[in-house]
């Protein structure tokens, strides 16, 4: 068997200082741990790269939707020429032109409203956050 170890010595008491040089030897708290504040906020690296992608996107979209504009605005204008060329009547394949131009249109205003607020969210991930 094992013999138990010998008991530990007590630690040595720190010498007793007066209550009036305990209190001026206590280091001074920060004005920050009083308020709760911790310091800056970290910073957010996720929200300015979003926002450059969103500018970005919303200017494709912008893009895309001034071609599609303009194309079916050169749609349109066919048909509508052929239609008075014709003596105030459409042919089919006029009609086809036609609703090829009106589609291209409405395609073209989407996508100006969906680069508005892709331009509206990449300002605000860019500039506020």
């Amino acid at each position: 068997m094992v013999p138990p170890p010998p008991p530990a010595k007590p630690a040595a008491a720190p010498p007793a200082v007066p209550p009036a040089t305990a209190i001026a030897a206590t280091p001074a708290v920060p004005a920050a741990a009083l308020t709760g504040s911790a310091g800056p906020e970290p910073s957010r690296p996720w929200s300015k790269p979003a926002g450059y992608a969103a500018l970005g996107a919303g200017a494709i979209a912008a893009g895309v939707g001034v071609f599609l504009g303009s194309a079916g605005r050169s749609d349109i204008n066919k048909a509508e020429s052929s239609y008075r060329a014709n003596g105030n009547a459409y042919f089919p394949d006029d009609l086809d032109t036609l609703a090829s131009g009106n589609s291209k249109a409405k395609s073209a205003n989407v996508l100006f409203i969906a680069s508005g607020v892709l331009f509206a969210a990449g300002a605000l991930l860019t500039l506020a956050f």
